[in-house]
């Protein structure tokens, strides 16, 4: 059943893996990962060579079943002029940077503070200046809320806090060093975290040391 979304005119990068009767098998290179796709043979595409790297502006027909996603464009345009190419390139990198972002805030409004869409979102934020006051809003989010997890991390004795508090150590000391960011509010609870995580290190050296020595006595017998 195809998919009752509106069909857009969009842009992509396809390197030619296979010519078959009816579709070009291609491999479609994204922003993030790269997409197996079928491209329908039409005239636009008529002289495709079999290795080829070609730049198209396509027409989503892709079709969606219980199964998954058949991944299917219709060549409208083929493009060789660098510039034309480089002003696609340039708009799909930002319609995926905005995806991103906007997946970053609602998972930081949820109080996360890591997640692929997070990394990628700051990862693309910061690459483009216009970006920038974005980019310290999504970092200023994710600093507090690791630091409001450690905090209010119920079992303070366990590894997985020690490594909670080590990435939010981490996360602090990055920051205080690329200083675009207002750190003065979390000084405080940065001091309470280090405190925590030497307890917890201490804490956890000594269970590991009274089980080795309970192992070697058990060993004995």
């Amino acid at each position: 059943m195809q998919s009752k979304q509106k069909k857009m005119t969009e842009f992509g990068q396809f390197h030619i893996l296979k010519i078959g009767a009816k579709y070009i098998h291609a491999e479609l290179t994204g922003s993030t990962k790269n997409y197996q796709s079928q491209i329908l043979k039409n005239p636009v595409v008529s002289d495709i060579e079999i290795g080829e790297t070609v730049f198209l502006r396509v027409k989503d027909q892709s079709i969606k079943s219980g199964f998954g996603t058949k991944v299917i464009f219709e060549p409208i345009e083929r493009l060789t002029d660098q510039n034309e190419i480089e002003k696609y390139i340039l708009a799909e990198r930002k319609r995926v940077a905005e995806i991103y972002i906007q997946a970053a805030q609602d998972n930081l409004n949820k109080g996360w503070y890591s997640g692929d869409a997070i990394e990628k979102a700051l990862l693309f934020s910061a690459s483009r200046p216009t970006y920038k006051t974005i980019n310290i809003e999504l970092r200023h989010k994710r600093l507090s809320n690791i630091i409001h997890a450690c905090c209010s991390y119920e079992y303070k004795t366990t590894e997985q806090f020690i490594r909670l508090c080590a990435s939010a150590s981490e996360m602090y000391q990055d920051e205080q060093l690329l200083n675009d960011l207002e750190l003065k509010q979390f000084e405080q609870d940065i001091i309470t975290i280090q405190s925590d995580f030497d307890l917890a290190k201490k804490a956890f050296a000594k269970n590991t040391h009274e089980y080795l020595n309970q192992l070697k006595g058990l060993l004995k017998k």
